[in-house]
């Protein structure tokens, strides 16, 4: 390759793990403040309603404000829920991370920029997996794809046989009209074989 173009490329390259981890850092910011603010408009309101439902400082017409405010909790808590804003700006830090030691290693040429785009894909979509367990996209048949996924597709189901029984030799099977000795191991032929053997030590002894 040559050698403007391979400069080009680590530049394209730079360019783009730097700009994915700016937007890591943006979406961070975000969803931490959204947490927070969540939180804490849910414990205002509910500490506003309930001054408000003793007090009654309202007329016949306003008093639709208190029940507003009453209401905001359980509002602010769906709305928490459903976007889970706190496990967003979790994994966004994780994510920032991974790519952080992608950069790292293309700046300080421990990888070449082939490997280190290859890493970079790695991490895009590792990280997008993992964001579909998050929210309203979360559901119990997701992998976490968090861990080695050769190791989860290594893992056998809970009910899997061990090696062992696969290694057991078959039943024989016999047939209806054979007898049971037929059926049964020889044991006849052994005591023979034992006592030919007696017969021959005894033809020693006397000779």
């Amino acid at each position: 390759m040559d050698n403007t173009v391979s400069t080009q490329v680590e530049n394209d390259l730079k360019a783009e793990i730097a700009a994915e981890i700016n937007k890591r850092k943006k979406w961070i910011n975000i969803d931490f403040k959204l947490a927070h603010w969540f939180v804490w408009i849910s414990l205002i309101a509910s500490f506003t309603s309930a001054i408000l439902t003793v007090a009654d400082p309202f007329k016949e017409e306003y008093r639709w404000i208190t029940a507003v405010i009453a209401g905001l909790p359980g509002l602010v808590v769906s709305i928490d829920k459903i976007f889970d804003f706190k496990s967003r700006a979790v994994w966004g830090i994780f994510y920032e991370i991974d790519l952080h030691e992608v950069q790292d290693a293309f700046n300080w040429k421990k990888v070449d920029a082939y490997s280190s785009a290859q890493a970079l894909r790695q991490v895009v979509r590792k990280n997008e997996g993992i964001y579909r367990n998050i929210g309203f996209f979360g559901s119990n048949e997701v992998v976490d794809l968090s861990n080695n996924s050769e190791t989860n597709v290594a893992q056998k189901p809970e009910n899997a046989q061990p090696d062992n029984a696969a290694k057991q030799p078959a039943a024989v099977l016999v047939p209806a009209d054979a007898s049971v000795e037929s059926a049964a191991p020889s044991t006849t032929v052994v005591k023979e074989d034992a006592s030919t053997e007696e017969q021959a030590e005894k033809k020693v002894d006397n000779s």
